[in-house]
């Protein structure tokens, strides 16, 4: 696995025209990075690029489930995470009526120890592009994908814009981690009439007093099954925002609800007296994991791409970097063995599929549950009372395995 930049070309000012390699990696947030640093680290030649110049904002809740800190270790980025990340071993929901119930961090078993991390996306995907950097892939910021390339009836790159001139990559394997972006999705014949699963919308804010190590969630009525969010991003600053599981409502009206959550929030006792850092970000998120096909000859998508990111959490990234990891794998043996068919790739998509293709059919019929009123309110009374909800809110909220914890759940509502 060699780089073979003789292939290169370049028009008469020196901008490429074409370039050559042989993993091309589209999109550089988590789950592309993660892919871009280990199958650079086994010896490939990787071009990873984004649509962005890097560090960019991204909206996002900045919440690293349990287990992210793991994997960014295993890049050598725990030091990193340590100095500019806020530790989180809890959870303080936020009931309807204003009373507090907090979920403590304990220890729950050989691999489940409920404390996760909060650190601005700008930061981290920053970081985790230059350690892929670092590990030897190539980046190319400003690229906006716009076409598959095919030759022989198999896909061999991507054609798109940087600084709106054309160029070609060309490359023996493409992993496609793109987001919740849906074009290249449907160019490629992946998406269908795919729709984001979710929306939410996040802003910085600073001077918030009484921020601890509890990421504050509040259990906001109007937004359910969704939920708005206070996460500490230092000791007197702050990720707010809100999440909304569209569930009927168009982007429009989801969009509409959300901005009215977010004000609502914004007029809580603890925020009002805030300071508004930065200008309100959204997105669509994607938690419709496995509706797009996870591989084909040439190709492999990782991250919310895929549909991967918690139905119920909204949680991306750890889910994003294990994708990333998986696909790296898979990806060096097919190309040590220079068989890229989706037949050499399909081990990729079983292994995701036994990960999380379970545990997402039962979350996204869980959200549907709290979408009715009247299971919201068997919650939200059962959670003053009933240990296992509270047990089954940690679970889902704080552990590697949230399975468990919804498993519970479900049997309290039922």
């Amino acid at each position: 696995m060699s780089a073979d930049r003789s292939r290169d070309a370049f028009n008469s000012r020196g901008e490429p025209e074409y370039i050559h390699s042989e993993v091309l990696v589209v999109g550089a947030g988590p789950g592309g990075a993660t892919a871009a640093y280990w199958l650079a680290r086994l010896g490939a030649d990787v071009l990873f690029v984004d649509k962005a110049h890097f560090p960019r904002q991204k909206p996002c809740g900045d919440g690293l489930a349990p287990g992210a800190d793991e994997m960014l270790g295993a890049m050598g980025l725990e030091d990193f995470l340590h100095s500019h990340g806020r530790l989180f071993r809890g959870i303080s929901l936020v009931l309807p009526d204003g009373e507090r119930s907090r979920l403590d961090s304990v220890s729950r078993g050989e691999n489940q120890d409920g404390h996760g991390w909060v650190i601005p996306r700008s930061l981290l995907d920053d970081e985790m592009r230059r350690n892929a950097e670092a590990a030897g892939a190539r980046f190319l910021p400003g690229f906006t994908a716009r076409l598959p390339v095919y030759k022989r009836g198999r896909l061999s790159g991507i054609t798109g814009l940087v600084r709106g001139k054309p160029l070609t990559i060309d490359a023996a394997l493409v992993v496609l981690a793109t987001g919740a972006s849906r074009g290249l999705l449907c160019r490629l014949g992946l998406a269908g009439d795919m729709l984001p699963a979710s929306l939410g919308l996040r802003q910085y804010v600073d001077d918030v007093p009484d921020l601890d190590d509890h990421l504050q969630v509040v259990l906001d009525p109007q937004l359910f099954p969704g939920y708005a969010w206070i996460f500490p991003t230092g000791d007197t600053c702050a990720n707010i925002g809100c999440g909304l599981v569209l569930a009927g409502a168009n982007p429009k009206q989801g969009s509409q609800l959300l901005h009215a959550a977010l004000r609502r929030l914004l007029d809580c006792e603890q925020l009002r007296g805030c300071t508004v850092q930065d200008r309100l970000l959204g997105s669509p998120l994607r938690s419709d994991f496995p509706a797009v096909p996870l591989y084909q000859d040439g190709l492999l998508v990782v991250g919310e791409a895929a549909g991967l990111v918690d139905p119920i959490t909204g949680e991306g990234v750890r889910i994003a970097m294990r994708s990333g990891w998986l696909a790296a794998r898979v990806a060096g043996y097919a190309l040590e063995n220079k068989d890229l068919t989706a037949r050499s790739l399909k081990v990729y998509g079983d292994i995701l599929n036994e990960w999380y293709g379970d545990y997402f059919r039962a979350a996204r019929q869980f959200t549907a549950y709290l979408a009715k009123p009247e299971m919201l309110n068997i919650l939200i009374r059962r959670s003053r009372g009933d240990p296992r909800v509270r047990e089954g809110l940690y679970s889902v909220f704080l552990d590697k395995r949230p399975q468990e914890g919804l498993d519970l759940l479900q049997s309290v509502i039922k």
